[in-house]
């Protein structure tokens, strides 16, 4: 929804990404994440301890704050306390960090018109999950979109968990084969769950795998049909105004049935095109979802 500003100014630019959703349990999956320079990213350090430290624990799951458990045990996920540390929650986001991207893969669909010609595509693993591609095409994004060719690169990092090898393992591969948009980062690696970034990376794919998950229900869904007053402040902001009348700052991207005869003719034709990115003998990897 809205164009990232360049972080110029700072030459550590630092993207932060998570995933929520799994392929063998929910309709969709999404990545997530903001690319922020290091002085927008110690601000919005700041903040986020700040709201970590009136919520009485020590690191932020997105999971777990919205269903009271774990460290956040202590909360009801019902009360006004509760509700008011979510708002604060994305307020934090949302004024410190104003490039933030979110993709995501319907999966039934992407099995029923995709599996074909993946069977056709190099990849570094036994398999390429839709997570994975969805990892790697907010990274596009965001080199297409938040890092000029000629200005500073990014280091990608992925919150450690299920997943992540293989992610991480896709992102390389495409580099070491020259495709062009990676040349846009420095690095892609992993780091810990309690890594302040990720945990902003979580709240924002949490937030959007939950809306595009009915998005992709409903198509004709509307900004009036969004409940959740955190997904509105991580888009729009505290007056929680329509896209079009606030000042958006996530990027939101969805492939959903409709995108995929599309996505397999360009693929095919890209393949034939481009012997590098191809198998030389075409196969499914194993344990494909």
């Amino acid at each position: 929804m809205a164009r990232a500003r360049s972080a110029k100014a700072d030459p550590e630019i630092r993207l932060y990404l998570d995933t929520s959703g799994k392929e063998h349990e929910h309709r969709a999956v999404t990545a997530a994440g903001y690319l922020a320079s290091a002085a927008q990213w110690a601000g919005f350090g700041a903040a986020w301890r700040a709201v970590l430290a009136d919520s009485g624990s020590p690191e932020f799951h997105a999971t777990d704050f919205f269903s009271g458990r774990r460290a956040f045990a202590h909360l009801d996920p019902k009360s006004e306390h509760h509700r008011a540390l979510a708002l604060r929650f994305a307020g934090a986001c949302y004024k410190h960090l104003p490039n933030g991207f979110a993709y995501t893969i319907d999966v039934p669909a992407y099995r029923t018109q995709m599996t074909e010609v993946m069977r056709r595509v190099k990849t570094p693993t036994a398999r390429l999950l839709p997570s994975t591609l969805a990892v790697s095409a907010v990274c596009n994004r965001i080199a297409q979109r938040g890092l000029p060719v000629g200005g500073p690169k990014a280091t990608m990092l992925l919150e450690a968990g299920d997943g992540t090898g293989e992610a991480l393992a896709w992102l390389r591969h495409l580099a070491r084969i020259g495709e062009p948009w990676t040349a846009a980062f420095l690095a892609f690696d992993a780091v810990p769950k309690e890594t302040i970034g990720t945990q902003a990376a979580d709240l924002l794919a949490y937030e959007s795998w939950r809306e595009a998950s009915l998005v992709l229900e409903s198509p004709n869904r509307t900004w009036t049909d969004v409940e959740r007053d955190t997904f509105k402040v991580l888009a729009t902001g505290p007056t929680m105004l329509p896209p079009a009348k606030g000042e958006p700052r996530v990027d939101m991207q969805y492939a959903s049935a409709e995108h995929f005869p599309e996505w397999e003719r360009g693929f095919a034709q890209f393949l034939d095109e481009h012997a590098r990115y191809r198998r030389s003998t075409p196969g499914l990897p194993r344990d494909q979802p």
